[in-house]
Parts: structure tokens; sequence; C-alpha cells
């Protein structure tokens, strides 16, 4: 059974509804301005002021669209805010064209170019597999192993500043 919230999310979401979190463009005001230390105490200090800050900022319960909603500014639907504490409610710099900091969320596929040098490297053989549930072995193009792995990776880098987390287990 999960653990229940502290302070219970429709009175949480109704004051932060009755509280002017976000600017006159619809952004979110930063983690240090004084509306969510406000916020925090207002429920006795049970709850951080960082706490509120992340959860309006990472629209926790749609409560971010439902903020911008009630202030009649109209929201994308599959947007990611930024999340850089640097971005404060005193900032003097204009948005040339008055919009919001709103990102799309990136794609899931993109291209990645492999040069011919370091396919050469990296190109699939042929390697016969044996299994213990098979009487005879198998013929499988597999990748040369402890090659291919730095070379994806540093091709995720090179051409999309992609830092890659991915650990690969199967060279196949």
């Amino acid at each position: 059974m999960p653990r229940q919230p502290t302070i219970p999310h429709d009175t949480l979401k109704a004051s932060i509804l009755n509280a002017d979190v976000i600017d006159d463009k619809g952004n979110v005001y930063g983690a240090n301005n004084d509306v969510w230390t406000a916020l925090s105490n207002s429920f006795n200090g049970k709850i951080t002021a960082n706490y509120v800050y992340v959860y309006v900022k990472g629209n926790r319960h749609d409560i971010l669209s439902e903020v911008l909603m009630k202030r009649g500014i109209e929201s994308n639907g599959s947007v990611e805010r930024d999340f850089d504490d640097d971005e404060d409610e005193d900032e003097d710099e204009e948005d040339s064209n008055n919009q919001s900091t709103a990102k799309v969320l990136p794609s899931t596929s993109f291209v990645v170019l492999i040069p011919p040098e370091k396919w050469k490297v990296m190109q699939p053989h042929e390697s016969l597999v044996n299994r213990k549930d098979r009487p005879a072995p198998r013929k499988k193009l597999v990748l040369p192993q402890y090659k291919w792995e730095p070379i994806i990776i540093d091709c995720l880098w090179e051409q999309h500043k992609l830092p890659c987390p991915y650990t690969f287990i199967n060279n196949r």
C-alpha cells in the first residue's frame, strides 16, 4: 500500500491555485521566490518550499496546466517546462517574441551516422552460436566484442551531444 501524502493533493492544489506562482508570460517563478516559502509556511512547514516549487514546475497532478488555465494563458499539450534554477522573477531579459520558456519534448528517434572507417572496425561478422537446447550450431551476425560500444557512444555524443547512459549487454 503506497504511503499517503503529508498534505492531500486537493488541499495543496487549492492553495497553489490561490497563490501567484507564475508571471504574466506564464513562466513559473524561480525556486528562490518568496511565494514558495509562503506556501510552505501555510502548511506549518510540513512540506518544504522546494517541494512546492518542484510540484508546480514538474506539473505534478497537472497543477501547472490548471494554474495556466486559471490565468487564461494557453498551455501546449505535450510541453515540458525548462527546469533551470537560473530563471528568476527579476530577470531583465525580455523574450523577443513573447513566447513562454516551454519546449517541445524531444523525438524518440534520430539518425546516427557512423563514418566508414569506424564502421569497418565495428562491422558485424558471422559467428556460430551453440545452444544447449538445439542439436546444431546456428550462424548469426554479431558485432565485434568490446569494439562497437565505444564507437556508438562517441557518435551519439559527437552528433547529438547526447550522453549515453546505456549499458550494452548483448552484442548481437
